[in-house]
């Protein structure tokens, strides 16, 4: 699959599909590119929302879902500003901001085994959660002047029952 698009787009069903079994109610992938607004006047963020709109006004993340051909970690260290991770963190804290959410980034790169995932949250949102995730994998806090956030996998975040990690939030 070497269109970007369709690429990006199958990787948003999976998290969809992913979200779904976590949280316990459907997800889907948020039409024109998360610039859908419902009739109601909720504003949507991110690329993957619960179906119901009831469920999204109390779903506490804005989530963005990222798949590109390599990610390179190394660059964080670098203290190169033009880093893939920090323009993807950039992103979904500004759409989340904008909600009032918090801001979950979920990415991948080419060859990962298919629902693995790389889990972003804020170190914030990280610290309230820590004590509930039995980390299998481990994890990367990543700390800067401008940044502070954690990677996880998505498999340790998922491990939590979302009403835990809800009620903590």
């Amino acid at each position: 699959m070497s269109n970007p698009r369709r690429k990006g787009s199958k990787a948003e069903r999976n998290v969809a599909h992913l979200l779904t079994d976590w949280v316990g109610t459907e997800f889907v992938r948020v039409p024109r590119s998360g610039g859908l607004r419902w009739s109601s006047g909720l504003m949507v963020t991110g690329d993957v929302i619960p179906a119901d709109p009831r469920v999204l006004a109390d779903f506490k993340f804005s989530v963005e879902v990222k798949f590109h051909a390599e990610v390179d970690f190394s660059h964080l260290l670098l203290g190169n500003k033009n880093v893939d991770i920090l323009k993807f963190w950039d992103q979904v804290e500004r759409d989340a901001k904008t909600v009032k959410k918090h801001p979950l980034l979920l990415f991948r790169y080419n060859f990962l085994p298919k629902d693995f995932y790389f889990a972003v949250v804020s170190l914030t949102v990280y610290s309230k959660i820590q004590s509930k995730i039995d980390l299998k994998k481990g994890c990367m806090k990543y700390l800067s002047n401008d940044y502070n956030f954690v990677i996880l996998t998505s498999e340790d975040l998922f491990s939590v029952d979302y009403p835990i990690i809800a009620n903590r939030l």
